[in-house]
């Protein structure tokens, strides 16, 4: 996976120092329109089996790619702002672990986050929480090992008390991080009103 990662990078810089435009950044208009689906109390924009999507997906995780990063923010804040009262609310993007971040650089949920602002008024949560996570969760396919593997893994940084709260986080697969993260929530005075993934 790492040399598949090291050839994408490599491929896609020289590209850019051909002043070429890798394929699947060239354009937008090949995506599909997004719609609000609803899974377990998880809402999300897409369906992560087209294939069009996982290398939406792929753009955002390992490409840091701007322009995709900018067109999902208005995706997500207009079915945020149709879907929920966002006075007063806070918009919590699921933590990366340290590892994670340093690896690539960025933090996909905090970009996702940083864009929604830029169209609809509402506060971010990030830094209340912390992913202490060893593992890597995607290489894990049974969900019993999943849930255990997220188990105790959040930690608040803050004092959350009475506040509510929108969990956002990039693909939903068994939605044991989403829950770990609404269990600390709730444990610790806050609400969640809703969650919302890009992709499950």
């Amino acid at each position: 996976m790492r040399k598949l990662i090291k050839l994408r990078f490599y491929t896609e810089l020289f590209s850019h120092l051909s002043g070429l435009v890798f394929p699947s950044t060239k354009s937008l208009d090949k995506i599909p329109n997004s719609n609000l689906y609803k899974k377990n109390a998880v809402y999300y924009l897409y369906n992560y089996r087209d294939p069009k999507i996982k290398e939406l997906i792929y753009e955002i995780k390992f490409s840091n790619n701007k322009k995709v990063f900018e067109h999902l923010g208005k995706e997500l804040s207009s079915k945020i702002y149709n879907l929920v009262d966002i006075e007063n609310t806070i918009i919590l993007p699921v933590p990366q672990t340290n590892n994670r971040r340093r690896e690539r650089g960025f933090d996909v949920t905090n970009n996702l986050v940083k864009e929604i602002k830029k169209n609809i008024k509402i506060k971010s949560g990030y830094g209340l929480l912390k992913n202490k996570r060893k593992d890597v969760q995607s290489k894990i396919k049974n969900y019993e090992e999943r849930v255990s593997s997220v188990n105790k893994t959040i930690r608040l940084m803050s004092d959350i008390t009475d506040k509510k709260f929108i969990i956002l986080d990039d693909v939903f697969t068994t939605g044991a991080t989403l829950n770990e993260v609404k269990k600390v929530i709730e444990k610790n005075g806050g609400k969640t009103i809703a969650c919302i993934c890009v992709a499950h």
